[in-house]
């Protein structure tokens, strides 16, 4: 029957690893890209290549004493022990796949190369390029023992290897990564902060989704003149703002949905002279004034009584 559905056994099979190294100013938005590749990934091979095949998440911080980042990455002679190395390999098929997949592995807060600094952006990135490569020891430049290849994971296409940083990749550091197969092909990005416009853009699309997700089910309709200060560089202070402004707003449209309305109007300004943020009910001309406390939180001026 030509109606009927025809089970194709799709293979996604990776012929080289792919790694990143995404480098740029603190609170660029680095980490939050790599935690959105992730489910992207997954949906994108579900979607157009294999959708058994499942890619799973392992984090590990660099950015720690160089002595317990050792312990972490050290090689040992069971699968069960927990270290970093294990729980990569394990990580490809777990008890609840029905094949192999993929494993994206986040190596967060790649120090800077700054002399005896603990820890020190050299010394890591010999210590990753000898225990992916399965070796023990101190690093040592040439070929790899044959027996290796067993205990590393270098040679493994289906690991996606993504790098963040504040600081660049020293060519030195860069080089003792690309000594290993997994990283020959290692892409040096430069992640900018959000800036101007799109960075109004931003802020107004961020706290809106912030309304629509503290709100549901509600389904009415909220229009937002947003007139802040959006900053320069780290965007992490003023996702801040936007979070704890969210939560004035969201006591705002619960109390318009009470009376059944089922839009609401409101006009955030800031003013500079005194720090105070004013926030309005254009529907019926409630406001709320809110000034920075101490700890980069935002209370009202004048008592406040909200009811959830």
């Amino acid at each position: 029957d030509a109606s009927m559905p025809i089970l194709l056994n799709a293979h996604f099979n990776p012929t080289y690893a792919l790694s990143l190294y995404l480098h740029g100013t603190a609170g660029a938005g680095k980490s939050s890209l790599v935690r959105n590749i992730f489910p992207a990934i997954n949906a994108s091979i579900a979607a157009y290549a294999d959708p058994e095949l499942l890619v799973r998440f392992v984090k590990q911080n660099l950015n720690k004493p160089f002595q317990t980042l050792r312990l972490e990455l050290d090689l040992r002679p069971n699968n069960n022990d927990y270290s970093v190395m294990s729980i990569i390999q394990g990580r490809r098929m777990t008890l609840t796949q029905s094949k192999p997949g993929l494993v994206l592995v986040a190596l967060e807060e790649m120090p800077s190369d700054v002399t005896g600094a603990d820890p020190n952006q050299s010394e890591v990135a010999k210590l990753l390029s000898m225990r992916f490569s399965g070796r023990k020891g101190e690093f040592k430049d040439g070929a790899a023992p044959r027996n290796s290849e067993k205990r590393g994971i270098s040679g493994d296409a289906t690991i996606i290897t993504v790098f963040t940083s504040n600081y660049d990749l020293e060519p030195h550091c860069l080089e003792a990564l690309q000594s290993l197969d997994m990283f020959k092909n290692l892409s040096v990005i430069k992640v900018a902060p959000v800036a101007g416009e799109d960075r109004e853009a931003f802020a107004l699309s961020y706290l809106k989704q912030r309304l629509h997700e503290s709100l549901t089910p509600w389904r009415g309709n909220i229009n937002i003149n947003l007139e802040v200060p959006c900053g320069n560089g780290d965007i992490r202070p003023l996702v801040r703002y936007l979070r704890l402004l969210s939560f004035y707003i969201h006591a705002m449209v619960l109390e318009q949905a009470a009376s059944g309305s089922t839009s609401l109007d409101v006009y955030v300004k800031f003013d500079h002279a005194t720090e105070v943020t004013t926030v309005t009910n254009m529907t019926n001309g409630k406001s709320t004034q809110l000034k920075p406390g101490s700890f980069q939180n935002l209370y009202p001026v004048k008592p406040l009584s909200l009811d959830f």
